[in-house]
């Protein structure tokens, strides 16, 4: 059977603005707090490159030990994660405003891609719980427009080639929209064309040529 084409698109920075950063650091001060009545007392492994490893170790400490498995130990992680990482989301929709949050330049470049006969989907390295919960509210509240999305499996550790396989399973993805370099270096390498949105951070524009920053007219122009 043949694959229906789909336009991907990144989660956060793309469709969302970026909130991560907060909830990566609350999730070691709860575990902190959880396990060792301190909320500093992982968070050193914050936004270090082996973060993953400090994880582990709270992990370890909080079932007191005893092995429970890679799997239950990383949807424990991961749904905690994903939880304060969605909570964040819902705080700067009550204090800001939701299209402060949402990105609305995005979600017209999914509805393009809708009414071009293409599929517009999510591929992101967030918790399901998080794509979950930002699908329902871009659809509640904007359109009905995404009714296919991936997101991380909580039972395993962060990886997004994972997520793109999955994703690849079941669709021809024609093009990739995100925010980061190391995104579109991924998605590249699953021989995708990828592009960089235009209201990415500077420092992930460097090295990127301009065109390779999507905008509205481009993207109508490649799916003619």
């Amino acid at each position: 059977m043949e694959k229906k084409k789909a336009v991907g698109f990144d989660l956060d920075g793309t469709l969302i603005k970026v909130v991560w950063p907060e909830a990566h650091k609350k999730w070691y001060e709860h575990f902190g707090v959880l396990n060792k009545g301190d909320k500093e007392a992982y968070s050193k492994w914050a936004f270090k490159e082996d973060w993953y490893e400090g994880v582990k170790i709270a992990m370890n400490d909080f079932y007191r030990g005893v092995d429970v498995g890679p799997k239950a130990i990383n949807k424990t992680a991961r749904s905690f994660f994903g939880a304060l990482n969605l909570q964040k989301i819902t705080e700067l929709i009550k204090e800001k405003g939701l299209w402060d949050v949402l990105i609305k330049e995005s979600l017209e470049m999914a509805k393009l891609v809708k009414e071009k006969g293409y599929e517009p989907i999510i591929i992101s390295n967030q918790p399901e719980i998080v794509v979950d919960g930002v699908t329902y509210l871009i659809n509640k509240n904007y359109e009905e427009i995404f009714t296919n999305y991936y997101g991380s499996l909580e039972s395993e550790e962060p990886n997004k080639k994972r997520v793109w396989k999955r994703a690849l399973k079941e669709w021809e993805v024609v093009l990739y929209l995100a925010d980061t370099k190391k995104d579109i270096e991924i998605a590249r390498e699953q021989g995708i064309n990828a592009f960089l949105v235009p209201w990415a951070e500077n420092k992930e524009k460097e090295g990127i040529g301009e065109e390779r920053i999507i905008s509205i007219d481009k993207l109508e122009e490649i799916l003619k």
